[in-house]
């Protein structure tokens, strides 16, 4: 989408700081709004004016794919984001190992992010695959940051947690739809990120935890509910079978603390639940 040149109006200057062109890595931005300076209803477009590229901003959630790969994908996006089988997703596949070999409840879940938020003052979090923005709410109730930012694939559930936030009167939330593989963000931004069931579904699972990891400031906290590789037997059978079939992956304890240890990341406290496996880490300081 190319850029015409109209008057820049300056809004949400703290977020937009912070964010980089996935097509050229550009930092220098113009954010052009139609709608007043609550971040969830946000409604415009933000330019990239190294490479002229724009990126729409609807309903509060700044959509960062370029045009060029949501292209390739439109038609079959639109048939998986109709209503039913978001809910279905948000409710049975994102947790997928979950309901086939865990014990785990959404309460431990929850009670283990309280349990491992950051100690000191936090200004900034993010949740990494936020879907509709409930463990954003979590963190930002637990340790009241001025930004919280949520960033998904999905618009349509982007939509519904900016929709929330807006009923809620959450003015400081955030929402922007990006590859998780490469989020369009800096370094070192970030007291608090959270990361739900998505790293063990990403194609490269230990690059992209990299680039997550370096979101963090030294010292952040990062919370995280992935996959456990179980041992022998049908258990193990049936997570091969649906590794190839759903493109899962299913980490091996030590995998795990190695892929943790080479992005920068100190685990402090890991808990299996079955086939999942409940972490929580530290950026290592600089």
């Amino acid at each position: 989408m190319p850029c015409s040149s109209e008057v820049s109006v300056s809004l949400a200057d703290e977020l937009v700081s912070m964010l980089r062109c996935p097509a050229c890595s550009g930092a220098q931005w113009d954010l052009r709004t139609r709608d007043g300076n609550d971040l969830p209803r946000l409604e415009g477009t933000l330019c990239c004016e190294a490479c002229g590229l724009g990126f729409d901003v609807r309903g509060g959630a700044l959509d960062m794919v370029p045009e060029i790969v949501e292209g390739r994908r439109a038609d079959l996006r639109r048939r998986l984001e109709s209503p039913p089988l978001l809910r279905l997703y948000e409710e049975t596949f994102r947790h997928i190992p979950t309901p086939i070999a865990s014990d785990i409840r959404g309460a431990d879940r929850i009670a283990w992010i309280k349990d491992h938020a950051p100690a000191g003052p936090v200004e900034r979090v993010v949740d990494l695959g936020c879907g509709r923005g409930r463990d954003l709410v979590v963190m930002r109730n637990e340790r009241s940051p001025r930004l919280a930012v949520g960033i998904d694939s999905s618009r349509a559930l982007l939509s519904g947690a900016a929709t929330n936030a807006r009923l809620a009167q959450h003015t400081g939330f955030a929402f922007v739809r990006a590859d998780l593989q490469r989020p369009p963000l800096g370094t070192d931004l970030f007291d608090w990120a959270n990361c739900n069931g998505v790293l063990h579904r990403l194609g490269d699972p230990a690059s992209a935890l990299a680039g997550l990891a370096s979101l963090l400031r030294p010292g952040g906290v990062f919370t995280c509910l992935t996959t456990l590789r179980l041992g022998v037997g049908p258990m193990e059978v049936g997570q091969r079978v649906l590794g190839r079939v759903a493109r899962v992956h299913f980490f091996a304890r030590h995998d795990l603390e190695g892929m943790f240890g080479r992005a920068g990341l100190e685990i402090t406290d890991m808990k299996p639940f079955g086939a999942v496996v409940l972490i929580a880490a530290r950026r290592a300081p600089s």
